[in-house]
């Protein structure tokens, strides 16, 4: 019998935290980096968070292309004969995110903002009437 005896709890247990030592990136080093983050913004306000508020703008764009535009690396990859390796390495996944972020910023100020802009001047001459 081991620490937490010869059960399916100890066995879940150990499971847990090897889980967690894999993955402590994930679930560790992001929350505690958001909620820095949000207790910063609350407490520093001399810091440029307008400059980062375009990114804010983008995350609709962003939500909605990634998986479209993973697909389409991937296949457009594979058919100019990249081998897997290429897509674990460092150049290939910047190169991804300035493809989502600049289509994301053309989607938002092309498509978005323009639509916002519409929707709004219907819903203001609605209730005019």
């Amino acid at each position: 019998y081991g620490f937490m005896g010869d059960n399916r709890l100890g066995h879940w247990f150990a499971t847990f935290v090897k889980l967690l030592m894999q993955r402590q990136n994930e679930l560790l080093l992001f929350p505690i980096t958001v909620l820095a983050l949000a207790l910063t913004e609350r407490t520093w306000h001399a810091l440029p968070w307008r400059r980062l508020h375009e990114f804010g703008n983008l995350s609709f764009g962003i939500y909605l292309f990634h998986f479209p535009l993973q697909i389409a690396f991937v296949y457009l990859a594979l058919k100019c004969g990249a081998k897997r390796d290429f897509f674990v390495e460092h150049s290939t996944f910047v190169m991804f995110f300035c493809c989502l972020i600049s289509i994301s910023l053309v989607s938002y100020h092309f498509f978005e903002r323009p639509m916002m802009t519409w929707m709004r001047q219907r819903t203001m001459a609605r209730n005019e009437t």
